[in-house]
């Protein structure tokens, strides 16, 4: 499951897309929806970093072809990691590589891990690339720690771990429903307002500098910006 496409997945990605053009074939991505915590834990779900639709384009601007979004059910995380790997063939009967984290695991109670893969997938002729973890201030670069860092307002961790500025989208309304699920703690910050060709701003710049305002406000998750430019 991608959950924000930070420095780790693009290592990944990059890696799988560059494959797929030495080899004259096509990269894809396997997605899972909704995020499978919400399925097996849904008293305790994980927060996802960013919408559906900002995380897909995400991926197809990294050059990715194709994106394959599983749905994710309480059977289907019953399943071994051979009848993953099986099902992956029988789908793509062309597949010739899957490139993973080191850390990767699946299967019925993430029971497989790089090495399982890599030796199912030898029976299979399908070649494995396990890319190595990537660090930040000592810790494994992960979307929880992300997440953690976002929920108390540490931009620059978050932004050193993404690999580029967190960002929203929204439109042009004062308030609006927050889309996103994991996110910032009410607060003042120091911002760029990038407006689209969709999204009329009252002024011939198409970058504002300034700070917003977040804070809740009835009914739930609907947040209030207050603009301030500079």
């Amino acid at each position: 499951m991608f959950d924000g496409l930070h420095v780790g997945h693009m290592c990944v990605i990059r890696a799988a897309v560059e494959g797929a053009k030495k080899s004259h074939g096509i990269s894809g991505i396997l997605t899972f929806s909704p995020h499978p915590r919400k399925v097996l834990m849904p008293e305790a779900p994980t927060l996802l970093l960013f919408p559906r639709s900002v995380l897909f384009r995400k991926m197809r601007d990294s050059g990715i072809q194709v994106i394959l979004e599983k749905k994710f059910t309480k059977n289907f995380a019953q399943r071994s990691p051979e009848y993953f790997l099986h099902a992956l063939k029988r789908f793509f009967p062309t597949l010739e590589a899957i490139y993973v984290g080191e850390s990767f695991h699946f299967g019925h109670e993430r029971s497989g891990n790089l090495s399982q893969m890599i030796a199912l997938a030898e029976s299979l002729n399908i070649a494995v690339f396990g890319l190595f973890s990537n660090f930040y201030k000592k810790d494994r670069i992960s979307s929880t720690r992300i997440r953690e860092n976002l929920q108390k307002g540490n931009l620059t961790d978050v932004n050193a771990m993404l690999g580029y500025t967190y960002f929203h989208e929204i439109d042009s309304t004062i308030s609006y429903a927050w889309p996103y699920e994991a996110s910032l703690p009410n607060g003042t910050y120091t911002v760029t307002l990038t407006a689209q060709d969709a999204i009329p701003i009252p002024t011939t710049a198409r970058v504002l500098n300034g700070t917003v305002t977040l804070a809740v406000q009835p009914p739930p998750n609907y947040r209030t910006l207050a603009w301030d430019s500079q």
